[in-house]
């Protein structure tokens, strides 16, 4: 444990934080994100954004979860393993403020959807023994920071709870050694608290101003809210934040399914005049052997990530529209009743059956529309422009 650090109220202009993230080596965006972040970290009762740090080796990702670590924890476990089996891991992040993970390469779905949980809040319960009917109830709620050149394995739904920072090639400041970092956080340390303090007691009278409504958020909507009452306590205009973090995150989001095999076909259907048909002809459609959609995307269809059948394929694409809409490719899912107003917008796309002038569907047929443009097509009841 570290010795208890002792807050210094500012009595002049704040300086002391902007010196500790400094020594990340983020760039001046992901240092001002996370300036944010350090504040939100001491806000309790709330669901947490972990944070990662990705690079080449050698590039002072480790310093990230230094700062992090320093500021949400008062345990000196900066550099962990991330433990292998569940009760391991429960048990390291119930008995941690925050959670840090050194030199990841991959995360296995169990373990990223622990980790989700945890952000969020988790109940664990187990036997005290197996001669009793005893039980052990863990209860937490505990953001994880993590690194590593990079890392795969983790869902998508890990990620929209974690920021995801990079560190620079070539640092854009100082290159310090070990001691003199961690040397440099124990100076600013209790002036960087006392700022802290000093903003999330103006955050709290900000926090009102600030709801969802009409406004883009990520999906850790009460963390973001809060992070904009911080931002304002600190000086910052409104739109600041959304200016600065939704690139982030957009990129981000994209990142953590650019490499999944339904992701390149989608992106492939999009560039070739884009599609219009049911789940069932879209599924026959990636499969074409006369197409060899898989083949031009480098895709193996036995990849148990490729779907299997028309449901499957429905169940995989919901989760990637989102992300994929910040990278042109646009899929909507629309009843045939509300998509045949909409002909004339649909002029150009690669249809199942759906012509100019027939009406082969049904109209509660429910069918995709993927394009490189953004359409507008209305809504129904089975999805929003977002796609459900």
């Amino acid at each position: 444990m570290r010795p208890q650090v002792i807050p210094v109220r500012p009595t002049g202009k704040h300086w002391a934080l902007k010196e500790l993230v400094k020594l990340a080596n983020i760039g001046k965006v992901g240092r001002d994100i996370l300036e944010v972040q350090l504040h939100v970290l001491l806000i309790p009762g709330i669901e947490q954004m972990g944070g990662g740090t990705l690079g080449l080796e050698g590039t002072g990702k480790t310093t990230t979860q230094r700062l992090a670590v320093a500021i949400g924890d008062p345990s000196t476990d900066v550099e962990s393993g991330l433990p292998k089996s569940k009760n391991d891991l429960t048990l390291h992040l119930s008995t941690h403020s925050l959670a840090s993970f050194d030199n990841l390469t991959h995360i296995s779905e169990a373990q990223s959807d622990d980790l989700s949980r945890s952000n969020t809040g988790a109940t664990e319960t187990q036997r005290e023994l197996y001669t009793n009917n005893g039980t052990n109830r863990r209860r937490y709620r505990t953001p994880s920071f993590f690194n590593g050149i990079s890392i795969t394995g983790a869902k998508p739904d890990f990620y929209d709870r974690n920021i995801v920072y990079r560190t620079l090639e070539a640092f854009d400041g100082p290159r310090l050694s070990n001691r003199k970092i961690t040397a440099r956080i124990e100076e600013l340390m209790p002036y960087a608290l006392g700022e802290i303090f000093d903003n999330l007691s103006r955050a709290m009278r900000f926090r009102e101003e600030f709801t969802e409504e009409g406004r883009w958020t990520p999906r850790m909507v009460d963390w973001y809210l809060w992070a904009l009452a911080v931002a304002k306590a600190m000086g910052r205009p409104d739109e600041w934040l959304e200016s600065v973090f939704r690139p982030m995150i957009e990129q981000r989001d994209y990142e953590s399914i650019a490499d999944l095999p339904l992701t390149r076909a989608l992106e492939h259907v999009a560039s070739q005049n884009g599609y219009i048909g049911t789940a069932s002809e879209l599924f026959t459609h990636l499969n074409d052997k006369e197409l060899n959609i898989p083949l031009a995307c480098r895709v193996d269809t036995r990849d148990r990530k490729w779907p299997t059948s028309a449901g499957s394929l429905g169940m995989r694409i919901r989760p990637l529209i989102k992300s994929l809409r910040s990278h042109e490719v646009y899929i909507y899912k629309r009843q045939w009743s509300n998509l045949k107003r909409h002909r004339a917008d649909l002029f150009g796309l690669d249809r199942a059956r759906c012509g100019k002038e027939d009406d082969l569907y049904r109209d509660s047929d429910v069918l995709y529309v993927i394009s490189a443009k953004e359409l507008d097509l209305g809504r129904d009841d089975e999805s929003t422009a977002g796609g459900r």
